[in-house]
């Protein structure tokens, strides 16, 4: 039995799985959140170039080399990507860019919930 937390590596561990028997669920609803956060800095010598790529990077073309090079490493927003496929007809619960910066404290609270151990010096 396997938690992942992130589906790339629950498919790294399939892929490594000679007997082809370890399966996975996908418990919904299934969270979802912002994996690569990427903006264009405001003094950038060259904002439009940084555009352009930022748009290449949403762009179908982008998103399969994404799927190629890391299983499932697309956006789950991409149709026809291999995230999007996955997903589709689950109900999502989606943690949104507004919300990206509350992440760290959210995932100590959850820690703290389950009662893991702390790290030492650490409150």
């Amino acid at each position: 039995m396997m938690i992942g937390p992130n589906y790339t590596a629950v498919k790294r561990v399939q892929s490594k799985d000679p007997a082809g028997v370890l399966q996975y669920v996908a418990l919904e609803p299934v969270p979802v959140r912002l994996t690569v956060a990427e903006g264009i800095h405001a003094v950038s010598q060259h904002p439009n170039a940084a555009l352009l790529w930022l748009e290449w990077m949403a762009s179908p073309e982008a998103q399969k080399l994404a799927d190629e090079y890391e299983p499932l490493a697309s956006s789950v927003y991409v149709r026809g990507g291999a995230v999007e496929q996955e997903l589709k007809g689950k109900k999502l619960s989606v943690v949104s860019w507004e919300f990206h910066q509350n992440m760290e404290k959210w995932q100590a609270q959850v820690f703290e919930a389950y009662g893991f151990p702390k790290e030492e010096g650490k409150k």
